[in-house]
């Protein structure tokens, strides 16, 4: 059988065995029972390894809270999964809030919410006042199976192959995934100018020089990060930095928080890309990170007039901004 006739075959069972359970017994059951006995076997029929922390992590923390999982591709988090109890109400908008909100913080695009009775699949990254208006599709216990083909769409396979997305994308539920070439060269010039004039007028003992110099130093580790990020090297660190000090309402320590992130970068680019992996795998982290630093240096290089500073602002290391 095929994967997905395997998988069907599971749920199958999953689904005949939650419905010939005695009633009261249904009702009785806690979030706990619910979560291992149905929902996590449902995902593990979908492919995933519930089993493997770095792969489905539990109990992951976020800005206000704890999500209950996170499904991780390449240790990227692809969707996060809130669990209830069976008989939730899952038309609550506080559990469809919360879920939501836990997902857009940490800036992962889909929020699951499940009792297995029920299963409902939102985009967070659509700031909705009614969070309702951001569901994507709803399944049920009675249309797990009816519907399998739709539920395939968050396995594991599928995941990888952004299914989900590439879905959401044809009926407008998800704004088209751009990469960050596309955007880069029309957004880069006016932050250069924008942040110049910022750096210039609270520095004012700099020359423009020195000023310049140290705006192209700092673009260049934010791009060099945001395509890591782009390239799911890393995680979604800008966007998510952002939004945890703007709901923590700390947005004045920017500056701050992303001089620590940036020094933790490189601590992750020598530790864990270099020393701390496999040569195969270290070979083609190594690769990966040429490549990401290769085009930033191209995206500047076009946008930037001076190539003296270019090169003075790559060779320095990347842990302080002589100017900020």
């Amino acid at each position: 059988m095929t994967a997905q006739e395997t998988a069907y075959t599971e749920i199958e069972r999953l689904v005949k065995s939650f419905k010939n359970m005695p009633a009261a017994q249904r009702k009785g059951l806690n979030e706990m029972q619910t979560r291992l006995g149905y929902i996590l076997p449902l995902f593990k029929a979908l492919g995933w390894d519930t089993s493997n922390i770095n792969e489905v992590s539990p109990e992951e923390k976020v800005s206000r809270g704890w999500v209950d999982f996170s499904f991780r591709i390449g240790n990227v988090p692809r969707f996060f999964l809130e669990t209830k109890k069976v008989n939730e109400n899952l038309n609550d908008p506080r559990w469809v809030k919360q879920a939501i909100d836990y997902a857009w913080t940490k800036s992962v695009t889909w929020a699951l919410l499940s009792d297995f009775e029920g299963l409902r699949v939102f985009n967070a990254e659509w700031k909705e006042s009614n969070p309702f208006s951001a569901q994507f599709f709803e399944l049920t216990v009675d249309s797990y199976l009816t519907e399998f083909d739709r539920l395939w769409w968050l396995s594991k396979p599928e995941t990888v192959a952004r299914r989900l997305d590439l879905e959401a994308e044809k009926v407008g539920k998800k704004v088209k995934r751009q990469p960050v070439s596309q955007i880069l060269f029309t957004d880069l010039k006016l932050w250069r100018t924008n942040l110049f004039k910022n750096y210039k007028a609270f520095n004012l003992g700099y020359s423009a020089a020195q000023i310049d110099e140290a705006v192209l130093r700092l673009l260049n580790r934010l791009i060099f990060i945001r395509t890591a990020e782009d390239r799911e090297v890393e995680d979604n660190r800008l966007r998510t930095l952002v939004r945890v000090l703007k709901d923590k309402k700390q947005i004045n320590h920017l500056d701050r928080e992303l001089a620590a992130l940036f020094r933790e970068m490189l601590r992750c680019m020598t530790l864990n890309y270099l020393q701390g992996i496999s040569r195969r795998n270290y070979k083609s982290r190594r690769q990966t990170w040429k490549r990401s630093l290769r085009d930033c240096t191209k995206r500047i290089s076009r946008a930037t007039t001076s190539t003296r500073w270019m090169r003075t602002c790559l060779a320095q290391p990347m842990n302080n901004i002589s100017v900020m």
